[in-house]
């Protein structure tokens, strides 16, 4: 059985990211003497069928600065993000919210090259649950189109590729690549 981290998820329900989800109350094992902490309460968030290829760019765009937002203020904080995934989020109808903090982890040993590699490990692992998501929106189209748009097909991986973990591409070249659409699918579409 894993202990919850209490001085960890204090932080996070102290932070104030609308991508983070809401921490209520704490409820431990003996309510007297705050012992063991074994639950708390959340925030309910609704979850949309988002197609990330087909909703308006700025969608993918605020979110993902919004997230990269986050990744700082965790590090700034000494929290490591660990296991955040497509499963560990909600997809809204307007955001992305980061759920089941409970394999984040406090940093104990700190100095500037300890925050600096913490917010490097946030920020990649922010990045790689974008990727996460247009690989999963972008699968359906890539089928589709695999036996007669070759170039459809390219310009998917060319899409993909800006959010690779290679940082062949900076993050600011994401945000410039993208803006100029209004769609992810038009990047895709182009002539």
């Amino acid at each position: 059985e894993k202990i919850m981290n209490k001085e960890l998820l204090q932080l996070i329900r102290d932070i104030d990211s609308l991508n983070l989800y809401r921490l209520f109350n704490f409820y431990y094992e003996d309510t007297n003497a705050k012992s063991r902490m074994v639950a708390y309460d959340m925030k309910y968030y609704e979850s949309a069928d988002i197609d990330m290829i087909t909703m308006p760019t700025s969608y993918i765009l605020d979110n993902f600065s919004d997230l990269l937002k986050l990744a700082r203020t965790l590090a700034d904080n000494r929290i490591e993000t660990n296991d955040i995934d497509m499963a560990n989020s909600i997809v809204t109808s307007d955001r992305i919210v980061l759920i089941d903090v409970d394999e984040y982890q406090l940093v104990t040993k700190w100095n500037t090259d300890i925050h600096a590699a913490t917010r490097f490990y946030n920020t990649s692992d922010m990045r790689i649950l974008m990727l996460s998501f247009i690989q999963k929106a972008l699968y359906k189209y890539k089928v589709d189109w695999s036996f007669e748009r070759d170039d459809l097909v390219k310009r998917c991986s060319e899409l993909e590729n800006l959010f690779l973990h290679n940082y062949e591409y900076s993050i600011d070249d994401i945000f410039k690549t993208l803006k100029k659409y209004k769609y992810p699918m038009d990047f895709i579409k182009r002539k």
